[in-house]
């Protein structure tokens, strides 16, 4: 038994729980005895945790904050403040509450070795770290004379050394000298270690920092014996767990042979035009990738060297329709061939004399005769992709809700006066004109949904039920320039904009802008522009592997 004479010694046992609650909470479970385990879970012990709340919720915090990236200045403090919260409640008055807590806490101690180290091992990385309890194995009767060590000497003093966990493939830096501050360290005369190099660290003796560049995940031993002055040795052994890069956990697995619409994992397409450049790229989404999913996003883009529209289409099939990679093809390649076999010219016609007059004298009902022109190509572009997804479900006697895609739909035209574009848009993602520095005009509203990752698609019946519905999707914008003309499907809006009122914000694009530019050469005679941007959507976001497509008029 942990205190054979716990009824005469109810203040140590009351101590001793304390410090056990706080130790669950660190992390620090290696040494807690199994009643304490079963205690927490026991009805004192959630008494105890309701009415120390406060500090749970304190352990709570400290523990999310205390992950490598932390600086150890700051972890240090935070668990400072914590053995400070500690201390109050060891020494608060005792009350009815804290003897029933100290009795029941002891009632059972016949849980065996074996059963002890079962519990123990059971706790696991909630953030990025792990806080290593670094003590020699206690028996149970220094576990018992634990707060009786407090009075003697502080080289006798039992500290904790908290490591830690490293990650694969990233910069570590760890202060032991911070950790040790427990101890009396001007009596420190050397220290030793065993176990670090395989880990792919090493420890300055002078400055007592671990710092290295661990290259594969695993569990290391690790050893340190401290020497002190007058002959004292303490020796520590403990496992220093460096965590895999997240990134190589993902695995890049190929769709199964034979299944129906099997497409490339990529696509790219890059255009010159006589102003501008055309630029675009779809990658599969780790998150297909590791399921030996298809992409479920396309594009489709062109420039009309007869009659000088630049025509984009972009489209992200709905992650939970079978055949929506083959709706996402189908809309983007039918939208656009309708737009090139349509008759522009016709079109050019009727739009200019309405565009002279929205020039000359802005208004609802002169920028509403505007769209009605750009309606004509750009429904029935729009109208026509949905009828040809209609004709192929009908083909594989399957629902259309199976083909579920969005659409964003842009044709743009440099005419004396400046630039004209035109959008149809449904769905979600995102589509802006912009100007570095100055303005963004978004052609659109997102489609969103009464929760997160909710959309409307082009193949729901109920877009197409009336003249207005169809028409409230068309949207222009006149300009004399601009950067970029950029569509995006939401694997890029989710992490680079991440919400609708951002795609409204200036700052939000020009900091996508720099993010494009860092690694992409948007100069004209670039030649490496496709593979750049192909190399960009690669970006790491963590929560974020969708399917990335994106297609830029710059």
């Amino acid at each position: 038994m942990i205190f054979e004479n716990r009824q005469n010694d109810e203040e140590k046992a009351r101590k001793f729980v304390l410090d056990a609650l706080i130790r669950h909470h660190r992390g620090d479970t290696q040494h807690i005895h199994s009643n304490i385990s079963e205690f927490l879970d026991s009805p004192a012990g959630k008494a105890m945790r309701e009415k120390y709340a406060e500090l749970q919720q304190e352990v709570h915090e400290v523990w999310k904050m205390a992950g490598f990236e932390q600086s150890e200045i700051q972890q240090t403090k935070e668990l400072e403040k914590l053995d400070g919260e500690a201390e109050i409640l060891r020494n608060a008055g005792e009350d009815e509450t804290e003897k029933v807590i100290a009795e029941e806490a002891f009632a059972d101690d016949n849980k065996s070795d074996v059963e002890i180290e079962e519990l123990t091992q059971t706790a696991e990385v909630e953030a990025d770290v792990i806080l290593i309890d670094m003590e020699p194995a206690a028996s149970n009767e220094d576990i018992e004379n634990m707060h009786e060590a407090e009075s003697e000497s502080e080289m006798n003093y039992q500290a904790r050394i908290h490591l830690a966990n490293g990650k694969a493939k990233t910069a570590y830096h760890f202060d032991l000298h911070k950790a040790l501050a427990g101890l009396e360290l001007a009596s420190l005369l050397s220290v030793e270690e065993n176990g670090l190099e395989a880990a792919g660290l090493q420890l300055d003796a002078d400055s007592l920092a671990i710092t290295g560049f661990p290259q594969a995940a695993g569990q290391f031993p690790v050893s340190f014996t401290f020497h002190f002055e007058a002959g004292h040795i303490r020796e520590f052994q403990t496992n220093l767990d460096i965590l895999p890069d997240p990134r190589a956990l993902w695995q890049s697995l190929e769709p199964e042979a034979g299944l129906p619409y099997a497409k490339p994992h990529e696509d790219a397409a890059h255009l010159r035009g006589p102003d501008r450049n055309l630029l675009a790229a779809s990658v599969r989404g780790r998150s297909h990738a590791h399921k030996a999913g298809f992409r479920d996003d396309d594009f489709a883009i062109d420039y009309q060297a007869e009659n000088g529209w630049y025509l984009i289409a972009v489209a992200d099939g709905a992650g939970s329709a079978t055949y929506a990679r083959k709706g996402a093809a189908i809309a983007c390649e039918v939208a656009l061939e309708t737009l090139r076999s349509a008759d522009l010219a016709a079109f050019e016609a009727d739009l200019l004399p309405h565009l002279a007059a929205y020039q000359t004298a802005p208004s609802e009902q002169s920028e509403r005769q505007v769209r009605r022109s750009a309606y004509a190509p750009l429904c029935g572009a729009a109208f026509a992709a949905f009828r040809a997804i209609q004709a192929e479900a009908e083909t594989m006697q399957a629902p259309l809700r199976q083909f579920h895609t969005t659409l964003i739909l842009t044709m743009a035209h440099k005419f004396e006066f400046g630039w004209f574009i035109a959008t149809w848009w449904v769905g979600d993602g995102g589509m802006g004109i912009y100007r570095a520095g100055e303005s963004i005009e978004v052609l659109g509203t997102p489609d969103g949904g009464e929760f997160a990752g909710q959309t409307r698609f082009l193949t729901m019946p109920d877009i197409w039920r009336d003249d207005e519905t169809i028409f409230s999707r068309v949207h222009f914008h006149l300009t004399d320039d601009f950067t970029a003309i950029m569509l995006m499907t939401d694997g890029i809006t989710d992490p680079k904009i991440e919400t609708d009122y951002n795609l409204g914000q200036v700052p939000i694009w020009d900091k996508l802008w720099e993010d494009l530019s860092g690694e992409i050469d948007f100069s004209p005679e670039n030649e490496q522009a496709l593979e750049q941007l192909r190399s960009w959507l690669q970006f790491w976001s963590p929560g974020d592997h969708d399917d990335r497509t994106i297609a830029i008029l710059y």
